[in-house]
This record gives structure tokens, sequence and C-alpha cells, in this order.
């Protein structure tokens, strides 16, 4: 939007609903909002190599390997097409979601709140003794 501004300038009236513009809100209206639902809205190819269909975002939570590390645009696929991760979505493709069970629980409170806080500390902990280690090493002198 800044740029349509500034390309065209004050020739051009900005039509707004609920304060956004209309391409933003049709946008949103048709799709956007739908990424996280089981509703699978695919866009043509040639458009979701520009934006990010429901279905595209969805292929990013599925289970299935080949989706793993894809589609991380929320709005824009142009980013996903640079860096190698766009995969565009296929009509025929069955989706599952979700974690493997021995990773989380969907049902576990405990488990979806604190999970990611244990893990993370976890992590840190590790990467902290792998630090140490390194530090501790003495260095070789080279001549």
């Amino acid at each position: 939007m800044p740029v349509f501004i500034f390309a065209f300038g004050s020739t051009v009236d900005l039509y707004t609903v609920v304060g956004v513009s209309v391409l933003v809100f049709v946008f949103h209206v048709t799709g956007s909002n739908l990424r996280h639902s089981h509703i699978i809205i695919r866009y043509w190819s040639w458009m979701e190599r520009v934006l990010i269909s429901p279905a595209q975002h969805q292929l990013h939570h599925s289970t299935a390997e080949r989706h793993f590390d894809k589609n991380f645009g929320a709005a824009l696929a142009i980013w996903d097409w640079l860096f190698g991760s766009l995969y565009l979505s296929e009509q025929e493709e069955e989706l599952t979601f979700g974690l493997p069970p021995e990773e989380a629980s969907a049902t576990n409170l405990l488990d979806i709140y604190f999970r990611p806080l244990s893990d993370t500390w976890r992590y840190f902990k590790r990467s902290s003794k792998k630090v140490v280690k390194l530090l501790r090493t003495p260095q070789k002198k080279t001549k």
C-alpha cells in the first residue's frame, strides 16, 4: 500500500471498509482468516506463487515430512519462493495435522502450556553445557 500511494499520490482514492483498504478487506474475508481452519481453499497455481492461500498455510502445519519447513509466509508467497520453501497446494492431497503423541498432547492442559517452557529449558541447558565445554578446552597456540 505505501509503495502504491507513493507512486500514485493523491490521484487515487483509497476506499476502506472498517478502516482498511477494500483489497485488504477482501483478501482477509476470502481466505486469510481461514488459514488455521480445516476449510481448504486453494488459489490458482499462478496466484499461489504470489499470495499464500489457506490450503498452502495448512500445509505448513501438516505432519507429512515433505511439508516440513514449507510456506512460512503470512500473506505473500514471494518470500517462500525466494528462499526455496514454497510448496503449492495440490488438489488430491490428504492432510493430517498435529504432533506425534510422544512430542506433546493436544488434550493435556499442563502439557499444552508448560511443555514449550520445559523444552526451551532443556535446549538452553544442553547448549550451555556445550559452551562451557568449549570454554574449558585449552586452545592450541599457533606459531
